[in-house]
């Protein structure tokens, strides 16, 4: 995002070419969007402003590499990566939270046209991040989930699908997961409340390799909750049938 005060715009620029290649002029009165990121193929500009209002400069937009507006959606502001799917198509894997039915819904959306795509419902009671950077198996997405402030548990019996796990999800719709890590991680403790007051990277951020064989994910392993040098980098490898 750049320019004068008052005028924003955002630059689709070609790093081999040196070159812009389109530009996306934004109303003046904008204040700020969530992120802005280009697909896989290229193909694609996706900007989430991070609300729920289905109008212009508002949810999640998609344009073709001219900033030809193709659709828009107001979803709010979930954790997403743009990724490959088994079809070819580029596509958005975004975790959704509906007010009305409090149900949060790991969605795919087709960016050529926003087709959506039912992947899992999960619980409300924890977050989660989204990696789909592999390429040699495009059936998967992988998702690392962490708890919010006010549940943070060792009692297995009380434990909820999927909490503070690594798992991987099949992109097809069927539902299909494999269980991979737990990631040992904690940011929300009695001493680390809340946003303001705990480690961001105490989340796991769980990203997958390329050859979709190994995890990296960041890991505080329940030590100190307030200090930043307690989170480490771990490395899990795994292998999954494609």
């Amino acid at each position: 995002m750049s320019g004068e005060v008052g005028y924003q715009k955002i630059i689709l620029f070609d790093l081999t070419q040196k070159k812009t290649l389109a530009e996306l002029p934004l109303p003046g009165k904008l204040e700020d969007f969530d992120w802005v990121s280009v697909s896989p193929g290229g193909h694609y500009v996706v900007i989430d402003y991070a609300d729920n209002q289905a109008e212009r400069y508002h949810g999640l937009e998609v344009y073709d590499n001219t900033f030809h507006l193709l659709w828009q959606k107001g979803l709010g502001a979930g954790h997403s990566d743009l990724g490959l799917d088994n079809n070819g198509d580029e596509v958005l894997v975004m975790d959704y939270y509906d007010e009305t039915l409090n149900t949060t819904t790991l969605k795919k959306f087709r960016l050529q046209d926003g087709a959506t795509t039912n992947l899992l419902q999960i619980s409300t009671d924890f977050d989660l991040h989204i990696s789909c950077r592999n390429e040699a198996n495009k059936d998967w997405c992988f998702i690392s989930t962490f708890n919010y402030p006010g549940r943070s548990t060792d009692d297995p019996t009380i434990w909820l699908p999927f909490e503070n796990e690594i798992f991987a999800l099949k992109m097809d719709g069927s539902g299909q997961t494999t269980r991979l890590f737990h990631h040992r991680s904690r940011r929300y403790t009695p001493t680390t409340p809340d946003s303001d007051h705990s480690v961001y990277w105490a989340e796991p951020h769980a990203t997958v390799s390329r050859k979709s064989n190994r995890i990296l994910w960041g890991s505080n392993w329940k030590e100190d909750a307030t200090k930043v040098q307690n989170v480490d980098a771990y490395i899990g490898e795994f292998s999954l049938d494609k």
